[in-house]
């Protein structure tokens, strides 16, 4: 082999590895190999601000930016922003999930129209949590949901609406339990 071919096969060599070492980084930081850590727990009552309308699910982010555009001055009193979510993600295709955007707030408020305060109710709940990116967390997360209770809940059934909450870099799925009767 001629000198030049060989100092060829050594920088594609060297790029390809650069690039597979920026690949390997890039999913790690979005949280690709990250792991979903699932929890029974009594969750107290929450209340969240919203708006009346439900929308798909691609549309939660844009729903958020116009709630917290619609909050008042002094009214930021809130912990996390998400989504209820009122269908069955593992049967429902993306576009057609029904959900609605939240901000969860510490308390009760009185807020102007087309604001609305909801309660969810205190009760038993399963948790998960992952750090990874949103667009990651859901192809993570509700599969591992899913295992979990066919694993040490068989015959739960879940109570809607269920609650994400994103508190960058963290993504939670809140699920209301019910047994079966």
């Amino acid at each position: 082999m001629s000198s030049l071919i060989k100092k060829l096969i050594i920088s594609f060599s060297a790029v390809v590895f650069v690039l597979f070492i920026a690949l390997v980084i890039g999913a790690w930081t979005l949280g690709a190999f990250a792991k979903v850590t699932v929890t029974q727990t009594e969750r107290p009552a929450l209340y969240y601000i919203c708006r009346a309308d439900r929308v798909p699910y691609a549309q939660i982010p844009a729903q958020l930016e116009e709630l917290r555009a619609l909050l008042p001055a002094g009214a930021h009193n809130y912990k996390e922003s998400g989504a209820l979510i009122y269908s069955d993600p593992a049967a429902t295709p993306l576009n057609e999930i029904e959900s609605q955007a939240v901000i969860l707030s510490a308390d009760s408020l009185s807020l102007p129209a087309p604001l609305l305060v909801g309660k969810l109710p205190a009760g038993a709940v399963l948790s998960a949590s992952i750090h990874a990116n949103p667009a990651i967390a859901v192809f993570k997360i509700y599969p591992a949901l899913a295992d979990w209770l066919a694993k040490n809940r068989p015959g739960t059934r879940l109570q809607y609406p269920l609650l994400e909450i994103y508190d960058p870099p963290v993504f939670t799925v809140r699920i209301p339990l019910q047994e079966n009767q």
